[in-house]
């Protein structure tokens, strides 16, 4: 029991492991992915998940978890194409906004997470109904079409031949990583997430630093719905239905511990990375999205196995 959950946890090796078996699966079956232009598409077209993938994993750090992701990038989404589309609000405004909305609606899951002491599944599944009902009131339940061109023109810039999605993600994963390891609210956040308790024991002010927790996953969920605008040209109420899976199945490849403590905001990138790179291996050999949904569940049980297992090694130990 020990060797398997720290062979699984040993999540750099294995990760390369996987892409490494998976790219050479494609480059055998599909030689074009590595030209320049393919893997620089990959990228734009990972680059959104993977952004939503860092605020879920300092959730995931503090020992929390968000349900209601897809649902606010929804939410903001169809708050911001109501900005433009029916407010004609000029776009710098309703990218501040679309921020901030993230921001906000993610300090509401931590306020009360925090203050009234809700379980984070059982608030962010309840929040994230809130949320999805919010955006199609807003439409009607209907998308919202018309978006400004130059808004829509985001998605299709390039800096030095690199996409600028791919760019902001950089940045994202570079500002997620400095505030984990360079800053004591870093330090805080995986000290509450190690054994809350005893963090508070310590003086650290475990509700305070939930709240803050769930705002910068709000400020994430608000770039990667810019993002999103952007690339699908609309305002969808159902965009991002499911993506918590995803996001967690990729917390999982990359070892992220479901109880909080442990991570690093890099691993659940490449996390993303074997997860779209599977998928498109699937597309390629026509397989149904359903096979997809039972790997997707066989890796996150693994996980919890491998994540249980090891505590259970530690507590014994």
């Amino acid at each position: 029991m020990k060797k398997i959950s720290r062979v699984l946890h040993h999540n750099i090796l294995l990760i390369f492991l996987i892409l490494a078996v998976e790219l050479i699966f494609l480059r055998l079956s599909l030689p074009r992915f590595f030209s320049l232009g393919t893997l620089l598409s990959f990228g734009r077209q990972t680059a959104i998940t993977a952004i939503l993938a860092i605020g879920m994993g300092i959730v995931l750090i503090s020992g929390g978890i968000d349900l209601s992701l897809g649902a606010i990038v929804s939410m903001i989404g169809m708050v911001a194409a109501t900005f433009m589309v029916r407010l004609n609000l000029p776009i710098f405004i309703v990218l501040l906004s679309c921020i901030l909305l993230g921001c906000l609606l993610g300090a509401v899951n931590g306020f009360i997470c925090a203050k009234i002491r809700i379980h984070p599944f059982i608030l962010t599944t309840a929040s994230a109904v809130i949320y999805r009902g919010a955006a199609n009131i807003l439409s009607n339940g209907m998308p919202i079409y018309g978006l400004p061109v130059n808004f829509l023109q985001i998605d299709k810039y390039h800096l030095f031949g690199i996409p600028v999605s791919v760019l902001i993600l950089l940045m994202c994963l570079l500002m997620g990583n400095y505030l984990l390891k360079k800053t004591y609210l870093g330090k805080y956040i995986y000290a509450i997430g190690l054994d809350e308790k005893s963090a508070e024991y310590a003086g650290i002010n475990s509700r305070q630093i939930k709240i803050i927790v769930y705002c910068i996953s709000g400020f994430f969920y608000g770039i990667g719905s810019i993002l999103l605008l952007t690339r699908i040209g609309s305002a969808q109420p159902t965009a991002m239905n499911g993506i918590e899976l995803d996001v967690l199945v990729a917390a999982a490849i990359g070892g992220i511990g479901f109880k909080g403590g442990k991570g690093h905001l890099l691993n659940i990138i490449l996390g993303v990375f074997v997860m779209e790179i599977f998928g498109d291996t699937l597309i390629v050999f026509n397989v149904g999205e359903y096979y997809r949904s039972i790997f997707k569940g066989i890796v996150l049980l693994i996980a919890l196995f491998a994540d249980g297992a090891l505590r259970n090694d530690r507590n014994i130990t």
